[in-house]
């Protein structure tokens, strides 16, 4: 009994401590390891995005009202405080949807406000990388309206501070202002073949103005562009006031399937087989830039990192970034 009490005091020696030291650390940074392999919140916690010369858009959820968030492109404006009085931001709602055929992607991200218009943000892993990153060339105009522009360009976002990868967003404007200051309000249609989809400004299934025309057999008038490659895709802006001409706008990708995946039967698909796209002029595009090309190198790098995706996705990411990337 001595014998045993004796061998549970004693003290143990330095090198036994340090062997126990040296063996703590190594399961430490075991888990470490693992744990930035295995788990994705871990690597989107750790990652160094502030490296990555994207611009950035922050999301925050409002715990009272889950269907809207708070937008910022200010890190320092995102809380994750659930006093409302603490967080900062526009106010939007925000509807996620995802593609049927590829659920391993991340959803896509619609935001809508009717007094600044909507963001649309669809995962990189989404595009086509080629006509997505193209540019429209300016073109002299001959007396036509401003053209309503809808910007794009690639951004991390943000969810509650927890980066939630590499997206293209689309910013569709405002309702314009008349003479009187009074806004106006505008459809969003898209001519695919003889197909036909129609939106509200804010891209939800809220058209007017081209049921009302085609009730009407009215045709659209306007000087009408379409995007080269196959299918051929229109997209134009239909305004409140028929006496107006149609825009038609440039958009890096097919809003025609955007608006199928958003909102399914929502959205009705028109026959209107009074359209010609194949005559239709093209828009002169340019190809992305080797200074955007390097920065989607090092963007998609980390977005495939954080593991966002499923590992078919990745893969196929992987390879397209590679194709497009010539690396």
């Amino acid at each position: 009994m001595t014998h045993e009490r004796s061998f549970w005091l004693r003290r143990p020696t330095s090198a036994a401590a340090l062997r126990a030291l040296a063996a703590c650390s190594a399961a430490a940074v075991a888990l470490a390891f693992l744990a930035a392999r295995e788990s994705p919140l871990a690597a989107r916690a750790l990652l160094p995005f502030d490296d990555v010369d994207l611009s950035s858009i922050y999301l925050t959820s409002i715990p009272d009202e889950p269907d809207r968030v708070l937008f910022t492109p200010n890190r320092r404006k995102s809380t994750l405080q659930r006093d409302r009085a603490a967080q900062a931001g526009s106010g939007y709602y925000v509807r996620r949807y995802g593609d049927p055929a590829r659920p391993g992607l991340p959803e896509r991200i619609l935001l809508t406000s009717r007094s600044r218009g909507a963001h649309l943000f669809v995962p990189v892993g989404a595009l086509d990388l080629a006509q997505a990153l193209a540019a429209p060339l300016r073109e002299p105009r001959d007396g036509g309206p401003e053209p309503l522009p809808v910007s794009s360009q690639l951004v991390t976002v943000f969810q509650d501070r927890l980066f939630s990868g590499v997206f293209l967003e689309l910013r569709f404007p405002p309702r314009p202002v008349d003479e009187k200051g009074v806004r106006r309000e505008y459809d969003l249609v898209v001519v695919r073949e003889n197909l036909v989809r129609t939106t509200d400004f804010l891209l939800q299934p809220n058209p007017r103005n081209y049921r009302a025309a085609l009730v009407e057999g009215t045709m659209p008038a306007g000087l009408f562009r379409t995007r080269p490659g196959a299918p051929r895709e229109l997209v134009f802006a239909f305004p409140e006031d028929a006496s107006h001409p149609c825009e038609p706008l440039w958009l890096p990708v097919s809003l025609f399937e955007e608006l199928g995946l958003a909102w399914g039967g929502e959205v009705p698909t028109i026959v209107d087989d009074r359209w010609n796209l194949e005559a239709l002029p093209t828009f002169p595009e340019s190809p992305a830039t080797p200074e955007l090309r390097a920065r989607l190198g090092r963007a998609g790098g980390m977005h495939l990192a954080t593991r966002l995706e499923s590992e078919p996705e990745r893969e196929r990411l992987a390879r397209t970034l590679e194709a497009f990337l010539g690396s």
